[in-house]
């Protein structure tokens, strides 16, 4: 910064010096703190742009510039916003060079030993001083630490980036040791071959790794070359694997390759707007003569995917996008045919009638017919339904181009199930008959796998967890949840254990579950031929239409508890029902296509396209509307693209479709599908499911009212998952060891004794488990037992050879079953031994976690009810205060009553005596007026008598002598 100048008392920092010092200017925030601690005079008035340089920082107080360090650039000293200078404010050192190690805690200068000596200028006591500088140094170490956390965040982001690069290094140098391996293969070569001959002969030999260019740019017969469309594509899968991994390839691996800027030049061409998709169309248009026309009937798909919200510049077309929140797409696929693309996208823009029908048009223009339209049934699908005139008895529209040709639309499957599940557990059910289904049951299910103090290493049950009955947030989105709650598993359990206080709801709830299972499998079919209700649907017709029906009428005379009408799932069930059985029957009669792979008619393609949008960004899992754009087009470019991507709605059930079917024990021995016949009994890991979660999380309330009944039931399970666990070994070598067992197929209709109840084997098969023979499931419960004495109840041995150490100590007790028998049985027993003592020490974390938690909540509960019961006192008081100030009041009120009443009686007394008073004088006033009205009567008397002798004398007559006669006039008036 030209000409400054460090605002610090005694510091002589200024710019241009020796490079080192960078100065930093103070924000409106702290400005004030920066004044304090320049130390400075009182009469000194503050500069505005208030200057300090970096020796008075530590350390921490400043953010790490990871993009220049990334890039190699000069690394920046960016000053944080909170902080303060902390540093050299008393006695400045002036020569010492500044130093930026890289912030801990424990490089926090201590700040106490460092306190100002008698020539630091300050107005405050030592005291105060200590307290100042207390603060300052617990204010550093919380900046330390928040700076730590940031650290370890950013670390995690970089060694994430670091993995990935590093597979992809992997993946590259593997392909670099093949093309090494053919170039020797090459230099080997006769040197009498001809020039053309030993050209011939590379690309023979690398014509599976490089290709025609690459070879002939590496011989040096080219040094440019004019790369075809799959080279480009193939370059563009590299690219959208990564741009390091791309420089690896070329500038590591000398492997020619098309430049980055062709490639964008490449990608650009492909125009994606909003809108339909004209590229991929025309692209579509292409191709359409290739395929037959059973795989040119297409299902379409659409929904939304959330991206951030934030405008930009679209710099290609001159426009400005945003914000938006949401991506509608649309993808097509083929009913029949083994292709699926993206169609349609745009943003905030629901699926409407008029979107819908013009893609429709121009699909069926560039002659691929759509016979299916696929949602997931949210609030803007039905609003879309219902314009269009959709319900489970009208399930199909006409198609607009074609008056002969109908479209159906189905929901989403996994999406029915999850709800099902989420009113099944929020609500329960009312049955058409008037008897109801809850969580009960299944709540009651889970404590006895999971019971409080003995919980159950071994059990038939060992998939459901109290996560599957809670979920909670995400876990409500767990397809893999909902089918392993409403699987085949669950419905025989709790036929078999009866758990809960009414056997009666449980044999309901077994019956709702095992109509759920069954047509959640139907619609959830990959394979051609499997079990009836696992193979496509129309392979075992009869038998399917049969549980198809139980569930339409499931679905429509059932009512959620507290509800009256029918809830969207159970109108998408009963649409899909409908529409899937009116598909196959078009099918068969127009294509002599008899069956429809019923996986098809969800939406794991558009998830599984969501989550590539998602991965494509890294941590950047929400793209900006541009961003999702230029994924799209990554992802349509790409060759193969799909590699890259994350398990979906779906997925999972794809990958492992059994998973919720059937049982083995405690979280270590993945399911085996029982009509697979691939299966490889020699790969121990076939049998570990690694995905599964920790199967052992107890419920925080699962005491039984019959501990008794709790110990039997729990005992049962656990030899049901001992006698699963042996019919899996038998099930391994069936062909070595024939028998160890034998398939229930063989054994569930005869050799039963009618008195005899099925075990748990036979109960859950459909005929393709093993059921164990009696010798062998003896041998196998002594194996646990010595298992157990080798090893512990709750521990594991910690020496080497584990495995072989047992399986010896079994062989000197159990002599005639063959070693590796036994020794698959004891590492398979090992492996879920492994799994529970993980799981349980993750449990008792939590238990740990959650005391802490209780115990941190009991002190506030009894702080709070300390503060309650201050609160009361005070309250207590001030009320008593309050009626004591009310009863001096009302004293005062009483004492100024009394006051005034006197005063009333007083002023009463002086009215009267003033009454009396003006009584008196007006009497007195009367008897004036009448006295003198008496006197002037007297006086009228007198006036008259004398005015009667005066008239008399007035009636004389006037003298003549008009003198005398004026005289006795003014006389006579006189008189009167």
């Amino acid at each position: 910064m030209p000409g400054s100048t460090c605002a610090v008392r005694s510091c002589t920092s200024r710019s241009g010096g020796d490079g080192v010092v960078v100065f930093h200017s103070a924000g409106e925030r702290v400005r004030e703190r920066w004044i304090e601690k320049c130390n400075q005079p009182a009469e000194w008035i503050p500069p505005k742009q208030l200057i300090v340089c970096s020796r008075h920082f530590d350390a921490s107080d400043y953010e790490r510039d990871l993009k220049n360090e990334l890039l190699n650039l000069p690394v920046r000293k960016i000053l944080k916003r909170e902080a303060i200078p902390s540093l050299e404010l008393g006695n400045f050192q002036p020569n010492l060079p500044f130093s930026f190690p890289t912030p801990c805690i424990e490089s926090t200068p201590s700040v106490i030993e460092d306190l100002p000596t008698n020539d630091t200028p300050s107005c405050a006591t030592y005291e105060e001083e200590i307290k100042r500088l207390k603060a300052e140094m617990e204010a550093l170490q919380k900046s330390s630490s928040e700076k730590i956390k940031d650290l370890e965040i950013q670390n995690k982001k970089m060694k994430k980036l670091l993995a990935d690069a590093n597979e992809s290094i992997k993946t590259l140098n593997l392909e670099k040791s093949y093309i090494k391996s053919d170039l020797e293969r090459i230099k080997k070569m006769p040197k009498t071959m001809s020039e053309t001959e030993k050209v011939n002969l590379i690309l023979e030999v690398l014509k599976g790794t490089l290709t025609k260019n690459q070879i002939e740019i590496m011989m040096g017969h080219k040094k440019f070359a004019h790369w075809t469309d799959e080279e480009l594509q193939i370059a563009f899968t590299l690219r959208y694997m990564g741009k390091r991994a791309y420089n690896f390839v070329t500038k590591q691996m000398l492997i020619p390759l098309p430049s980055l800027s062709k490639l964008h030049r490449w990608a650009s061409k492909l125009n994606i707007q909003p809108g339909n998709l004209q590229c991929v169309l025309n692209v579509m248009k292409c191709t359409a003569p290739s395929f037959e026309e059973t795989e040119r009937v297409a299902v379409l798909t659409f929904d939304e995917i959330k991206v951030r919200e934030q405008i930009e510049y679209d710099q290609k077309h001159d426009k400005v996008l945003g914000p938006h929140t949401q991506m509608q797409v649309a993808m097509v696929r083929g009913l029949y045919g083994k292709w699926k693309v993206p169609v349609y996208l745009d943003f905030d823009q629901k699926m409407t009638p008029e979107i819908l029908t013009n893609l429709i048009k121009e699909l069926y223009e560039i002659g691929y017919t759509v016979k299916v339209c696929c949602s997931d049934m949210g609030g803007g699908n039905q609003g879309l339904l219902r314009d269009l005139g959709i319900s489970p008895e009208k399930t199909w529209i006409i198609h607009p181009m074609d008056s002969k040709e109908k479209i159906y639309f189905c929901a989403d499957a996994p999406h029915c199930l999850k709800l099902v599940r989420n009113w099944l557990l929020d609500t329960g059910f009312i049955l058409g008959d008037g008897t109801t289904v809850s969580k009960r049951p299944l709540e009651a299910l889970v404590a006895l796998v999971a019971a409080p103090g003995n919980p159950l290493e071994v059990s038939s049950c060992f998939k459901l967890t109290e996560a599957h009955i809670k979920c909670e947030k995400t876990a409500r989105q767990s397809v893999r949840l909902a089918a392993q709650l409403c699987s085949h598993t669950t419905e025989v359990a709790l036929q078999r254990y009866l758990p809960g206080n009414d056997p009666d709801e449980a044999l309901r709830l077994s019956k709702v579950i095992g109509i759920i299972n069954r047509w959640f499998d139907i619609f959830n079919s990959y394979i051609l031929y499997s079990l009836p209700l696992k193979s496509a649907y129309g392979t075992s017709l009869e038998e399917q239409d049969k549980h198809l029906e139980k569930m339409h009428n499931l679905m429509s005379t059932m009512r959620c508890t507290g509800k009256t009408f029918l809830q969207i799932f159970q109108k998408a069930i009963m649409l899909s029902i409908t529409s899937l059985q009116l598909i196959r029957k078009e099918m068969e009669m127009r294509f002599k296509k008899p069956y429809i792979l019923t996986h098809r008619l969800n939406q794991d393609l558009l998830e599984n396209f969501f989550s590539q949008i998602r991965t494509r960004g890294g941590l950047h899992d929400h793209p900006s509307p541009m961003e999702a754009i230029w994924r799209v087009r990554m992802i349509i470019l790409g060759k193969q693209s799909g590699i890259v991507q994350a398990n979906n709605n779906a997925n999972a059930l794809e990958s492992s479709k059994v998973d919720g079917d059937n049982f083995l024990t405690a979280t270590a021995i993945n399911v085996i599908e029982e009509a697979v016949a691939e299966a490889d009994p020699d790969d121990p890991d076939e049998v570990v499911n690694a995905d599964e979660p920790e199967n052992y999380i107890p419920p925080e309330d699962s005491a039984s009212e019959n501990e008794l009944h709790y110990t039997d039931v729990q005992e049962e399970m656990k030899g049901d998952g001992i006698q699963y666990l042996a019919g899996w070994v038998a099930f391994k070598f069936k062909k070595e060891f024939p028998d160890l067992g034998t398939p229930t197929r063989l054994v569930k209709s005869g050799d039963m004794n009618n008195n005899q109840l099925p075990t748990w084997v036979q109960q859950l098969s459909f005929g393709g488990l093993m059921q164990p023979s009696s010798a062998w499931l003896e041998k196998a419960h002594l194996m646990e037992s010595i298992f157990n004495k080798l090893n512990g109840k709750d521990s594991i041995f910690k020496g080497p050879n584990i495995v072989a150490t047992c399986s010896r100590q079994v062989l000197r007790e159990i002599a005639d079953v063959p070693e590796k028998v036994i020794h698959t049985f004891i590492l398979q027993r090992t492996r879920i031994r492994i799994k529970f003592l993980n799981a349980y020490a993750k449990f008792r974390k939590e238990q740990e976690k959650l005391a802490k938690e209780e115990e941190k909540k009991k002190k506030e509960e009894e702080k709070h009810l300390r503060e309650q019961e201050r609160r009361k006192i005070q309250e207590e008081q001030k009320q008593r205060k309050i009626e004591e100030r009310a009863a001096r009041e009302e004293v005062r009120r009483n004492v100024k009553e009394e006051k005034e009443r006197k005063k009333a009686e007083e002023k009463a007394i002086r009215e009267e005596n003033r009454k009396k008073k003006q009584e008196e004088e007006k009497k007195r006033k009367a008897e004036l007026v009448a006295a003198k009205e008496e006197d002037k009567r007297r006086k009228l008397i007198e006036k008259a008598a004398t005015a009667s002798i005066r008239k008399r004398k007035n009636n004389l007559p006037l003298p003549d002598n008009p003198k005398r006669r004026k005289e006795v006039r003014k006389y006579n008036k006189l008189v009167n």
